[in-house]
């Protein structure tokens, strides 16, 4: 399939001019231009609806962080159809992020991408292409919908009313940036202390940080992927024990 990309040596200005409301469209390139085009119906369809939501959540000014996980089952759902090899290539999800989503991860990111107009810094450049998965504000929003369900089978977990407090770090430095998401019935239990436990808790002083330290010492000697449900229950036991 032929699909649309934003290259990533034209991140900068393409950034700059998306925020002066310029049209960026011709610095759009196409990929595998002799095939047919890829169908993005849905996705028109789904940036206006995480717009419309957008706009009603703004007013209750609650932690954005909360938005992510509201958004993430849509973002799972529709995103999940497109070929993974499209999906996966950094130029593309630039591409969703200033043509889709750009209100989103602006609002999301607003910090900075005013540090970046203010004062040159290029902070901003992991939030808007699939470079840094732990980053890119699409990338790991889909992610959170796409590890919840996998792991867990359902979506509920990926929301704060079934967190029941704020997940703040929890995805993006816990999750995603340190590989746990490669570990589905790993993070099934993970998810469910996170969301049972109050004092299992995010931060550089958090139980969570210690654990998940602890869990990757032990992928460098463990063939964690081959373990079996209960030795899976076992070694979550000892890391608790541990922390």
């Amino acid at each position: 399939m032929s699909y649309k990309v934003i290259p990533l040596d034209k991140i900068s200005t393409v950034t700059r001019e998306k925020i002066l409301e310029e049209d960026i469209s011709r610095h759009y390139e196409i990929r595998q231009a002799d095939k047919d085009e890829i169908d993005l119906t849905e996705l028109i369809s789904l940036s206006s609806e995480v717009s419309q939501e957008l706009e009603l959540f703004k007013s209750t000014g609650e932690d954005k962080d909360r938005f992510e996980g509201e958004i993430a089952q849509k973002l799972h759902e529709t995103l999940e159809k497109i070929p993974i090899e499209i999906l996966d290539d950094p130029g593309f999800l630039a591409y969703l992020t200033f043509n889709f989503f750009w209100g989103f991860v602006y609002w999301r990111q607003r910090e900075q991408f005013d540090a970046f107009i203010d004062d040159g810094k290029d902070g901003y450049r992991n939030y808007v292409s699939g470079t840094n998965p732990s980053r890119c504000v699409v990338l790991r929003t889909f992610l959170r919908g796409k590890l919840t369900y996998e792991a867990t089978g359902s979506y509920e977990l990926s929301k704060w009313s079934d967190l029941e407090r704020s997940a703040g770090s929890f995805w993006t430095d816990e999750i995603v940036a340190r590989g746990n998401w490669q570990l589905p019935n790993m993070l099934s239990k993970i998810l469910e202390k996170f969301a049972t436990d109050k004092e299992f808790s995010v931060g550089s002083e958090g139980p969570i940080r210690a654990f998940s330290l602890m869990l990757g010492r032990r992928r460098s000697s463990l063939l964690l992927h081959s373990l079996t449900d209960k030795e899976t229950e076992k070694l979550f036991t000892d890391l608790l024990e541990e922390t």
